[in-house]
């Protein structure tokens, strides 16, 4: 994944990124980001590629205090519902490709490379 990270001197939404200058860039292997030196007023944008090595159901999810987008390939921002302010649930795990009953369709879940 490559990284751009941008300090700014006020931050309540998302930036216009491509008006800015970032502090530093670089790659990850991962979404990382203890690339920040501090944690108020900044902003990270991750651009690259994820490896999906077998079929199954992924869930990608974002969190942040001043506003987040995901894209996935070339379309626009994914839908966003927001369900409210209470903290999110533990992961859970469960085997890729696996398949999830009624009830757990909503579970939060954890890919974790082996």
């Amino acid at each position: 994944m490559n990284y751009r990270y941008f300090e700014c001197a006020t931050l309540f939404s998302l930036p216009e990124f491509n008006l800015l200058t970032p502090v530093s860039t670089g790659t990850v292997t991962n979404f990382d980001v203890s690339v920040i030196s501090q944690s108020n007023n900044v902003a990270l944008e991750f651009t690259g590629y994820v490896e999906v090595a077998r079929d199954g159901l992924y869930t990608f999810s974002i969190s942040s205090d001043d506003g987040s987008q995901l894209f996935i390939g070339e379309l626009a921002p994914l839908r966003l519902e927001v369900l409210g302010s209470v903290p999110l649930p533990a992961p859970h795990s469960v085997v890729a490709g696996q398949a999830l009953s009624a009830e757990e369709d909503h579970w939060w879940s954890e890919v974790k490379e082996q």
